[in-house]
């Protein structure tokens, strides 16, 4: 996650963050929503199968699960840093997902079967400095044969 915590940073800084978004207001509701553990479980489960092992593997800190959801020629866009091959997605999980205790909070999903968004609330013990609080990003997923053969990360648009 230091990867991609140094892109978030980079985008904060930049000013992505869009105070004009229509839809900001409705995703900054979410944030201080307080729905039940089984409603959160509820919306993973209605994700895509990839996409919910995705969710289920990160919070679960459950590295061989993470891993068997990519192809073998997957490409993960952390921030704009490039991982290529299930090998390389294998070490950036170990040291940027799993050795930063991740955890991920689902606030909305988008999409359908081959091409899902997650936007989810990213927790954990890397380091926040320069971060947004709480910290949103989005999690695109693009899912060929019951795999995910590309996951971008990006902070979410606010």
């Amino acid at each position: 996650m230091s990867h991609i915590v140094l892109g978030v940073a980079w985008i904060a800084v930049a000013g992505v963050a869009l105070a004009d978004d229509p839809k900001a207001e409705a995703r900054e509701a979410q944030l201080h929503r307080s729905e039940p553990l089984e409603q959160r479980q509820s919306m993973i489960e209605q994700l895509p199968g990839p996409a919910a092992g995705y969710v289920r593997a990160t919070n679960g800190r459950n590295p061989a699960g993470f891993i068997a959801l990519f192809a073998d020629d997957a490409v993960v866009d952390d921030a704009g840093r490039i991982i290529r091959g299930r090998e390389a997605i294998r070490e950036w999980a170990a040291s940027d997902i799993f050795a930063a205790n991740v955890t991920l909070d689902l606030l909305d999903s988008s999409g359908d079967e081959t091409d899902v968004t997650i936007t989810a609330k990213v927790d954990g013990t890397f380091d926040r400095t320069g971060l947004p609080d709480p910290l949103i990003m989005t999690f695109q997923l693009v899912i060929v044969d019951g795999e995910i053969t590309r996951l971008t990360c990006r902070l979410a648009e606010r």
